[in-house]
């Protein structure tokens, strides 16, 4: 196993130049509370969760210098917030803080049930507080057979970022190393998890981000040849993995 910190500065094992700038804007849904304050007080009576941190009311937008406005709906009960983001955006500002983790020796059957339960495409693998290698649905694909454990399909040469990396070293990373995420780490214990679909809600054009597009639905999650035809598709597209998430796009993604 390795485990590699991309980055720039002398403490990093190794280097990558940044990826092309971009300005980028993506939208976040608030819920509101019963008995919600008309229009013009909704977005402070709002509650957020957004990818900075634990859930928070609606007036800490209005202080975010990300802020690009918000509107009613698209729900009665919602709200819709627009953030802007940079190629100096930290990744500790997108990354998913709620890591769904699993064991090596789990039955890799039964890690793509946690998958499909959590509505995500990476597992990382831990064992205690030692990340050991990342799990993704391509790794799953053929389906395992009985008695495959995590540790025989996951990928245990691992590529992580400090969550002070920015979405311009992240960006390249994926494209030039080809992986759809990279673990964020502090004192060597992973954090949290930023992946492609990440940097793609917040507006990084799929062109820095490398892979290759589904040629049915234009996705560059988990694309690979089909094998009858050699066209590249996604793996929904191919339906090898039935999984139902939020239309909105929320959670971890690819």
């Amino acid at each position: 196993m390795g485990v590699e910190l991309v980055g720039f500065g002398p403490s990093v094992d190794l280097h990558i130049e940044p990826g092309g700038s971009f300005d980028g804007l993506c939208d976040t849904i608030a819920r509101l509370p019963p008995g919600a304050p008309e229009e013009e007080e909704r977005l402070i009576a709002a509650r957020i969760s957004c990818r900075r941190g634990e859930e928070h009311g609606g007036d800490e937008c209005l202080l975010c210098p990300r802020d690009r406005g918000w509107r009613a709906g698209p729900g009665l009960s919602e709200v819709t917030i627009r953030c802007a983001w940079t190629p100096d955006t930290p990744v500790g500002d997108r990354m998913t803080r709620a890591l769904v983790t699993v064991p090596p020796a789990l039955d890799a059957r039964q890690a793509e049930r946690v998958m499909r339960d959590h509505c995500i495409r990476h597992l990382l693998v831990t064992d205690g507080l030692e990340l050991c290698g990342v799990l993704c649905r391509c790794d799953l694909h053929p389906p395992p057979l009985p008695g495959e454990r995590v540790r025989d399909r996951m990928t245990s040469a691992l590529y992580v970022v400090g969550s002070d990396a920015t979405f311009a070293e992240a960006t390249a990373a994926m494209e030039r190393l080809e992986i759809g995420c990279l673990p964020v780490v502090q004192d060597g214990t992973a954090i949290g998890i930023l992946t492609r679909g990440d940097l793609l809600r917040a507006g990084v054009p799929a062109r820095l981000l490398g892979g290759r597009p589904c040629v049915i639905c234009g996705s560059h999650h988990g694309v690979r040849p089909d094998p009858q035809s050699g066209l590249d598709q996604c793996l929904d597209c191919l339906d090898l993995v039935d999984v139902s998430c939020d239309p909105r796009g929320y959670g971890e993604g690819d």
